[in-house]
């Protein structure tokens, strides 16, 4: 074991005395499930009655999102599946659409006391960690544990194939204790392998396999009733520091286009009420907006429609012809653009994509999509023959991909009765 993993379990197992203060204070700031503050610490209400667990842990919502179609599979043959994620959103998400017979538990900090607690309850058969889930603890219990593991759609971006980097030893180490990595791409791949992972290989990305969104007939019909002939200018997954940007390129359009709606999905839809405040600061009133939160629906007088609620982006994408990708016009690396192109919606995206950069280069090459650099180009945003032509090109992209799931369940299978 390299001398840097050791000092990251040494320190990990000095902090335990304080993990309950960082707990409370997340607590306070809704970062946690009150209800279910435990499972972080590795222990849960439900027992394992020596099933044989198939574990899955996936981050957030869209690692989560992608896993959906291998569960719904496994779940169909009754196997026992559990997930862990570190998200409340995921946690939701979860509970509305994944199989019921799936359980749910909050993934224990990264110290060897609380992923022994959960490992001792559980004992899974094999693990599946997706994407870029490499926390030393987590992994090198789970080995110990004698519980087959793989990195499934594995993704290395740039920046953080630079910042492993400068621990070659600790991460050949933690990669030589999967039994097989998955890359979602051919980047990756090439750089997995110059961190010296052995047992590699590339089947694509997961998340190509998600189904469509889904969204509720009866809401979609009151959403086009009372939206009418507006016009929608569509910004999704918005963070931080991007609504300031949406809101001056729809000051532009507007004048173009009186009859015009704006609709910010906020990555975090906590933050809704936040993006109201600045939209006070661009000129409109409180009477322009509405909250999706707040279960309205715009009247004709709005002008800003706030989808700050969880589940529900394919009634508003079934309706749009573009989208404007947030999470790329500041660098947290863009979303997944895939989602919106499976609902024949045109993508338009800032230069910050690097989290779906193949994904992006495809629907690009194939003029499905269009990168604003410095500021929205509206010339392009009122073209509405062009937006149409791209419409149609995204969704025949999303169709052309897929597939990646069924290779990931007979990796499953083949690892689970070579170590029966």
């Amino acid at each position: 074991m390299p001398f840097s993993v050791k000092i990251y379990r040494f320190i990990s197992i000095l902090i335990v005395p304080f993990t309950n203060f960082f707990l409370f204070f997340r607590v306070l700031r809704n970062k946690e499930d009150k209800s279910r503050k435990k499972e972080r610490l590795g222990i849960s209400k439900i027992q394992n009655n020596n099933n044989e667990i198939i574990w899955f842990h996936a981050a957030s919502v869209g690692e989560t999102l992608s896993i959906l179609p291998i569960v719904k599979i496994l779940s169909e043959n009754e196997s026992n599946i559990l997930i862990t994620t570190v998200t409340q959103t995921s946690s939701s998400i979860i509970s509305k659409r994944f199989p019921k017979n799936v359980v749910h538990q909050y993934v224990p900090f990264d110290s060897p006391l609380y992923i022994k607690r959960f490992l001792s309850n559980w004992n899974p058969k094999i693990a599946i960690f997706i994407e870029s889930e490499i926390w030393p603890n987590l992994i090198i219990e789970t080995k110990k544990n004698k519980t087959t593991i793989i990195l499934a759609n594995a993704r290395i971006t740039k920046k953080s194939f630079g910042g492993w980097s400068r621990f070659p030893a600790s991460i050949k180490y933690l990669l030589s204790l999967f039994d097989t990595t998955i890359a979602q791409d051919r980047k990756t791949l090439e750089r997995l392998i110059e961190l010296g992972s052995e047992k590699v290989k590339v089947f694509g990305n997961l998340k190509h396999d998600s189904e469509k969104l889904p969204f509720d007939s009866n809401k979609l019909k009151s959403l086009k009733k009372s939206i009418g002939s507006k016009d929608i200018l569509l910004a999704s997954s918005t963070h931080k520091g991007e609504e300031e940007i949406i809101f001056s390129a729809y000051k532009e359009l507007k004048n173009l286009e009186r009859d015009l709606l704006l609709v910010i999905a906020p990555r975090h839809p906590e933050r809704g009420k936040e993006i109201g405040k600045i939209a006070a600061n661009f000129g409109f009133n409180e009477g322009d907006i509405v909250f999706r939160s707040e279960g309205k629906l715009p009247r004709d007088n709005s002008k800003l429609y706030i989808y700050d609620t969880i589940g529900e982006l394919g009634e508003i994408y079934e309706i749009c012809e573009y989208v404007i990708m947030g999470g790329s016009f500041v660098t947290k690396g863009g979303h997944n653009p895939i989602e919106p192109a499976k609902f024949r919606t045109a993508i338009f995206s800032g230069p910050h994509y690097f989290n779906f950069e193949n994904e992006y280069e495809g629907l690009i090459e194939s003029k499905a999509a269009k990168i604003f650099k410095d500021k929205i180009d509206i010339d392009i945003l009122k073209n509405k023959s062009e937006i149409h032509k791209m419409a149609l090109i995204a969704e025949n992209y999303s169709i052309s991909l897929g597939g990646v799931s069924e290779l990931i369940i007979k990796e499953i299978k083949m690892l689970m009765n070579k170590n029966a």
